[in-house]
């Protein structure tokens, strides 16, 4: 799968968040790999090696195949997933390459918390790899290690990271909230009230920031739209959304996609914007169907090609293209970790509380 450039992102859910069970209907929440419904992104790319490629369930460990991540040779590649809710990690199972080249992933090391800083590199350490013979699958135990970011690591000079397949078991740890500010991890209980809860991927969690001013926006079908020119990943532009406003924008009808054509267009005249805006449409990472992640129904349809992109032919999440030169703003799936400006809308019609909208609203 090459990629291909993209505008605004939306309320498409095309990303790994698919396909997830609710966590309280797990009947053994350990022997589940929480990895698959996470977003994965890498210190640089080296062909088709994305970094989802190692969430995708398939430990497929011949990398012509297209079932293996790789980055460039660089000094202290790096891998991450994002597990969009903390939890207490007791494993990390990791398929290595097997057409070539397993001495690769010697001294790789596994990292387990919650903070970004130095892209995840600073988080506790749970093991050294020493050595994954080629085409196999080892375990590492990581005692319950606590947090949302798991991060593999090669130090040194001119070295090149390569999985076939990496697995997180562990169970939620959703008896405390965890805030990280400066590298520092402090808890406290989770005792939101209703009116503050946010929606992400099936799991409520209290949203208590302020929100930002929008770059533009537009007000239709008593919903406000806007343009965010923050650049980011598929998955932080979904958080950004829910935090900050209310959630990505999806398209449900003619009528919204025209609107949405006129807000790009007009937030191109004051500065341009990137060449694709995210928004909640996602694939299952298993699977052909699409999905908006706000749970709207996908009756509505805009791909570049009049049908949505076919799992073997596609990435995960979706965007709309900004119509430059004369475009005709089609949907288009894109990479989960590529950064684009974004579309949020600010709620649903007024008097509808967060919670009752979305628990209606689940597909």
């Amino acid at each position: 799968m090459k990629p291909q450039p993209l505008n605004m992102l939306w309320s498409l859910s095309l990303c790994p968040l698919m396909g997830v069970v609710l966590l309280a209907q797990m009947v053994n929440a350990a022997t589940v790999n929480v990895a698959l419904k996470g977003v994965a992104t890498q210190s640089s790319l080296y062909g088709y090696g994305h970094a989802q490629n190692a969430i995708d369930g398939n430990r497929e460990s011949n990398y012509p195949l297209g079932s293996c991540t790789h980055t460039e040779w660089e000094t202290n590649p790096w891998w991450r997933v994002d597990l969009l809710d903390m939890y207490r990690v007791t494993a990390v199972t990791i398929t290595n390459r097997g057409d070539c080249c397993p001495e690769r992933l010697d001294g790789a090391e596994i990292r387990i918390g919650n903070s970004l800083e130095n892209n995840g590199i600073n988080n506790p350490r749970c093991v050294v790899i020493s050595n994954i013979p080629a085409g196999q699958t080892n375990t590492f135990q990581c005692n319950e290690m606590e947090g949302r970011y798991v991060v593999v690591l090669i130090p040194g000079q001119d070295k090149v990271l390569t999985l076939c397949e990496l697995e997180v078991y562990g169970t939620p740890a959703d008896s405390t909230t965890t805030t990280t500010t400066n590298s520092t991890t402090t808890s406290t209980p989770t005792t939101p009230s209703p009116s503050t809860l946010t929606l992400i991927s099936n799991t409520l969690l209290p949203s208590t920031s302020t929100p930002p001013p929008p770059s533009t926006s537009v007000t239709f079908l008593r919903r406000k739209v806007m343009v965010v020119r923050e650049k980011l990943c598929w998955s932080d532009a979904l958080f950004y959304c829910r935090d900050h406003y209310w959630d990505l924008v999806s398209v449900r009808n003619e009528t919204e996609q025209r609107e949405l054509e006129k807000l790009v267009k007009d937030s191109n005249l004051i500065t341009p914007l990137t060449s694709r805006q995210l928004f909640s449409a996602c694939r299952y990472i298993l699977g052909d169907t699409w999905y908006w992640m706000t749970g709207d129904r996908m009756n509505y349809n805009h791909w570049v090609n009049g049908v949505p992109p076919r799992k073997d032919i596609s990435n995960p999440c979706g965007a709309l293209t900004n119509g430059a030169n004369g475009g005709n703003f089609f949907w288009v799936e894109r990479l989960c970790d590529d950064h684009y400006n974004f579309l949020c809308y600010s709620g649903p019609e007024a008097g509808v509380n967060r919670v009752d909208f979305y628990s209606s609203r689940r597909p």
